[in-house]
């Protein structure tokens, strides 16, 4: 059996969100902020907590809910329109079996009749309790027409008492085939176990993996009388009396001893008790509080916990809470249907290679720790990691998008992406797409890319731009006198040439990702007698070798017709491209970036002085073909800085930083009179003669 899917509706950022669950590993991505911790929190207080929600844990956009109902009660309207205004918080669990499966407590969900379906649908709805509307707002203002914040705080502390939890087992084909079922049920069917985020590591001397050996000593105790496991427990606990004894016998002796000094107090005295010594040991409390894990040293020296480094310890942690997982889960009764282990930034102190080894590595832990196949269990894995993410692969990745505007909270909510569903069906009836994606998933692997993690993406043909960029982008900033902030914003540059830029195309819509495309105009021609076609000035050519753009507009594009096309033909949905035209109208246009940087910096270069306008495109081809493309960049990003953006990078970059940056903390008025200068004295052209 496994958990196929979980839906939450109103709990924090989750407004309305579904999430599908691979049978083994599912690794959840996103920014900051993005929900994957309220996805977290959300099954920790279903199942930890038993659904004690708070009022903080209602989306922002449900105070309005409250509100109204709140409105709707002051104006006695019907206790069914006041209900129906009140928010819930949602779920449902999906949970997928064989049809000739052992059903066991998940027979108690099977309501459907339909032999062909294989799935139990559970509701869970935390809701307002029946006939408790009036108490709700007993201590809420009468009138409709005052502040919220007064409203609001009349109902906060009221939620958690009046509110409670409904199971429901729902007939997957039937909405109103639905039976009550009890919280003990639900938590017979699924068992989820926690490595938070939060793993406190680095404490000194305190003995933090003697913990974890606590809960695997608690384990032990609950298997069967005679099992391996329970007789090394016993084996403990007859040590511990053992020692009890040998402590009460010798301890009360000493204390006989000194009955002589206490007849010196006159104690005892006929009322008084006689002094007995007890001496329990608490097996649990040894293991936790006075139990270290050490480290074999040098000549029988051993280590302790703390002198290992954070990384082996954090690797060392989670395998013990695996182990003790699997542990525990051996000697449940009855045994769970759904196993799920959420493991919060496992990458915490961790070393790359480590990180993709670990994520390759769960189902053969899962192998070596569940000896008795009990139940697969499913991971749900979060992480900020460009590693860990690209070694599970597209399938497994669910990646978690904040929608709404940043300055409305309200608005915000999260939106999930199964990067499954964008390939779904091409290995079968799209080769072309089947070989991009494979493509894509080595480049991802192999650049360890944080596309998945960035705020904006800039996609550049080469290391030249790559090394200059980051200047680029501060002189943006820079004369935008504060309405961009580029650089303060969360980019991804990835190289990926002229020639594979288009395969991203479907990935960044996908993920609604906002992108720059920096490519050269590449321009060609096919000199005659030749069957070939070669490179040439863009002045001489009648089309281009550039993949990318040929992808973007067609495959007969031209550079004469690209210069001269209009920038709303450059941006689709959040991806615009970006390739060489003239500085100024008329004057010479590069086809590459080296020969571009020339033409817009012509004081630079001795060669490019006192030349006519009409040789300017040949004399910068020329310099550009006598560079060290490693040289050229290094120098112009390192020593020498007062420089030109050439125009179509700047022209990008702008539309990067005004589209999708928030900007700095200025007045409206401030905003738009500094724009409009700014657009004034970028935008205007100068015509050449």
């Amino acid at each position: 059996m496994k958990l196929k899917a979980i839906s939450v509706n109103n709990f924090r950022l989750l407004k309305d969100v579904k999430l599908s669950l691979e049978p083994d590993s599912t690794i959840v991505v996103g920014r900051n902020n993005s929900g994957k911790t309220s996805l977290t929190e959300f099954l920790r207080i279903l199942i930890g907590s038993k659904g004690h929600f708070r009022f903080e844990d209602f989306s922002l956009n449900c105070l309005d809910g409250f509100i109204e109902a709140h409105k709707l009660f002051v104006q006695d309207r019907e206790l069914g329109d006041i209900r129906a205004a009140l928010p819930e918080i949602s779920a449902t669990l999906t949970i997928s079996y064989d049809a000739n499966e052992n059903l066991g407590p998940l027979g108690d969900f099977v309501i459907d009749l339909d032999l062909d379906c294989n799935e139990a649908q559970v509701n869970i709805l935390f809701s307002l309790k029946a006939g408790k509307i009036s108490e709700l707002f007993s201590e809420s203002p009468t009138e409709a027409d005052v502040e919220h914040q007064i409203i609001i705080a009349s109902l906060k502390e009221k939620v958690a008492s009046l509110y409670d939890l409904t199971i429901e087992a729902q007939d997957p084909s039937d909405e109103s085939n639905k039976k009550t079922i009890s919280f003990s049920n639900l938590e017979s069917i699924i068992r989820l176990d926690f490595i938070d985020a939060q793993r406190v590591l680095d404490s000194g001397e305190k003995p933090i993996l003697g913990k974890v050996l606590e809960e695997l000593f608690q384990s032990a105790n609950r298997h069967q009388i005679g099992s391996e496991r329970r007789s090394l427990a016993d084996l403990l606990n007859q040590a511990t009396k053992n020692i009890e004894t040998d402590i009460n016998q010798k301890f009360n002796g000493n204390l006989s001893a000194l009955a002589p000094i206490f007849d010196k107090f006159n104690y005892p005295g006929l009322v008084d008790p006689h002094l007995q010594t007890e001496t329990k040991l608490d097996v649990n409390k040894l293991l936790s509080n006075h139990t270290t894990v050490s480290y074999k040293g040098y000549n029988g020296i051993n280590l302790p916990e703390s002198f290992n480094g954070l990384g082996s310890r954090n690797l060392l942690f989670m395998l013990l809470k695996l182990y003790e997982f699997y542990q525990a889960l051996s000697v449940m009764q009855p045994q769970p249907c759904v196993h799920l282990i959420v493991i919060e930034e496992p990458e915490a102190h961790l070393h790359p290679q480590m990180q993709s080894v670990f994520i390759r590595q769960l189902l053969e832990i899962r192998k070596a720790f569940d000896t008795d196949n009990l139940c697969e269990s499913q991971y749900l894995v979060t992480t900020h990691s460009s590693h860990l993410a690209n070694e599970g692969g597209f399938s497994s990745i669910r990646y978690f998008l904040t929608k709404g505007q940043s300055q409305v909270a309200c608005s915000r909510h999260t939106e999930v992406k199964n990067l499954k569903e964008l390939y779904q069906g091409v290995e079968l009836s799209e080769p072309d797409k089947k070989k991009n994606k494979e493509f894509l998933h080595k480049y991802l692997t192999q650049t360890k890319s944080d596309l998945f993690f960035a705020d904006l993406a800039i996609l550049i043909e080469g290391a030249t731009e790559r090394l200059m960029l980051p200047e680029m982008i501060r002189k943006i900033d820079a004369n935008s006198r504060g309405i961009y902030a580029l650089g303060r914003s969360y980019v991804t540059t990835m190289e990926v040439g002229g020639a594979y830029a288009q395969i991203f195309f479907p990935l960044l819509e996908f993920l609604e990702l906002p992108t720059l495309v920096i490519t050269d105009i590449d321009a060609t021609n096919k000199p005659v007698g030749s069957a070939k076609r070669k490179k040439c000035r863009v002045s001489e050519s009648d089309g281009t070798s550039n993949s990318c753009i040929k992808a973007w507009f067609n495959k007969k594009v031209s550079p004469s017709q690209l210069i001269v096309l209009d920038e709303k033909y450059k941006i689709h949905n959040k991806i615009r491209i970006a390739y060489q035209v003239p500085d100024i109208a008329g004057d010479a246009t590069a086809r590459s970036f080296e020969d571009a940087f020339i033409l817009s910096n012509s004081t630079l270069f001795d060669d490019m002085q006192n030349i006519a306008y009409a040789d300017r495109e040949l004399q910068a081809w020329e310099i550009a073909q006598e560079q060290d493309k490693t040289d050229f960049a290094i120098k112009y990003s390192v020593e020498i800085t007062n420089w030109e953006t050439p125009l179509y990078i700047r022209e990008g970059l702008e539309w990067l930083a005004s589209e999708f940056c928030a900007p700095s903390q200025l007045s409206e008025a401030q905003f738009h009179e500094i724009e409009s200068e700014f657009t004034e004295t970028n935008v205007a052209e100068v015509e050449i003669d």
